[in-house]
């Protein structure tokens, strides 16, 4: 029996343990988020998850979907949204041929990014495939905390510690990660804000610009020798 498969049988328990740990959105709140979420028309009392899938199969929109369904079973307040194009809206047509259930939320991108991470209470990055993701970056500055598929090139990434891995490619796992941020939200919250620091110090623009610098002073010295 695998990892995953002990992790879904747990599913099931988790309900009561939601009803009690979950933190009220009330006290998750502010301004932006709650303008975000009516513009799009997603309801305040949901937990949301967020999730980008220009590339439905690479980006593990199948796996997000099914760890969804399973969850709304046991908490009828989750949403995820689901961002993307023509592609991820034909594989949600065929995913779904009887309309998307109550549980989902699709839209298209928009140039205010920030929007995105505004209505989210967690981005979920499910990638089957994935260089170094920016998107996880810039949801960690924006206070969100992050849900990654344990692939290589993550797993080896120098990522915050508020980043939850779960199981490439397995439902089973990824819903089990969801409901354990949900359940403990307030606290994963807060560690997430801690690292902005974090992320200024590793990735801004005068971040990239030392860097460069640094590199150009290593190969000056170099030639000067």
């Amino acid at each position: 029996m695998t990892n995953s498969s002990i992790l879904w049988g747990h599913l099931t328990k988790k309900a009561d343990f939601l009803s009690k740990e979950w933190v009220p959105p009330q006290s998750r709140f502010n301004t932006d988020k709650e303008t975000s979420r009516i513009k799009y028309g997603i309801g305040t009392n949901a937990f949301v998850f967020l999730l980008f899938a220009y590339n439905p199969f690479v980006k593990g929109l199948d796996v997000f979907l099914e760890s969804l369904r399973h969850i709304y079973k046991i908490n009828k307040e989750i949403t995820g949204v689901v961002v993307g194009r023509e592609q991820m809206f034909g594989y949600l047509q065929k995913y779904f041929p009887d309309g998307l259930p109550p549980y989902v939320k699709a839209i298209t991108p928009t140039e205010e990014v920030q929007k995105l991470y505004d209505l989210a209470d967690c981005y979920v990055l499910a990638s089957r495939n994935e260089g170094f993701s920016y998107a996880m970056i810039e949801a960690i500055y924006c206070g969100v905390p992050v849900i990654a598929s344990d692939i290589p090139s993550l797993k080896r990434a120098t990522t915050p510690s508020c980043v939850k891995f779960f199981e490439s490619g397995e439902p089973e796992s990824l819903a089990a990660v969801m409901c354990e941020t949900m359940g403990k939200s307030s606290k994963i919250k807060e560690e997430t804000l801690k690292q902005k620091k974090y992320v200024l110090e590793k990735y801004s623009i005068d971040a990239w610009l030392n860097k460069i610098i640094g590199e150009y002073k290593i190969k000056q010295n170099k030639t000067n020798e």
